[in-house]
């Protein structure tokens, strides 16, 4: 309900280039819908997989540079929306899960980009979401600061709960290496779950 009184109040703009919408196809403007194709990327257990709806590169890191770092929440639900249904998750699932914030990170942010990209996951897919499955209880340095071999110290560093027998969709803004989802399906197997597969709005080249 909330989410559409905004939608009637905000005049709507693509969230990715901040344009005029000039098509229905999911929120985006004609140029950004282009940008999205199903990418498969390497990983390794326990994540049985890890995908993305695009690239992160042009309008794209963009817009997700401004989710993240200046203010500009709008972004989030629409492009998760977006994200999902032009280039959807290719991996069976039964619960989305976002990938989540340290209480630091989040105080800091004032909003979890991830969780806002889920609840747009959600929509599109009409699959539950839930936020409170996956905790991390461990502050550190952004994973996008650190060295590829550096973000492995990140295991551990989540709790896992509610998830017995189920498929998990891991979602995210932006995957790198994986390292940060490999930590979040090893919290989530520890807790039963019976496969976990990683989504992200974009990959790193």
């Amino acid at each position: 309900m909330l989410y559409a009184l905004l939608d009637l109040l905000v005049p709507q703009r693509c969230p990715i280039c901040s344009g005029p919408l000039d098509t229905d196809a999911a929120g985006l403007c004609d140029r950004c819908a282009g940008l999205m194709l199903p990418i498969r990327l390497p990983t390794e257990p326990p994540l049985a997989a890890r995908e993305a709806a695009a690239w992160f590169q042009g309008p794209l890191r963009h817009a997700i540079h401004g989710l993240k770092f200046q203010n500009e929440p709008w972004r989030g639900r629409a492009l998760g929306f977006a994200a999902a249904t032009l280039a959807p998750p290719l991996s069976a699932f039964d619960l989305i899960v976002p990938v989540p914030l340290s209480r630091e990170r989040l105080r800091e942010r004032g909003y979890n980009q991830a969780l806002l990209i889920a609840r747009g996951v959600s929509l599109a897919t009409q699959a539950p979401m839930r936020q409170s499955s996956l905790a991390r209880h461990l502050h550190g340095e952004a994973q996008s600061s650190k060295g590829r071999d550096a973000r492995r110290d990140i295991l551990g560093a989540y709790r896992a709960r509610s998830v017995a027998g189920l498929r998990v969709l891991l979602v995210d803004d932006v995957t790198t290496t994986g390292a940060t989802a490999i930590a979040c399906a090893a919290a989530l197997m520890e807790s039963g779950a019976q496969s976990v597969a990683s989504w992200s709005v974009a990959a790193a080249p």
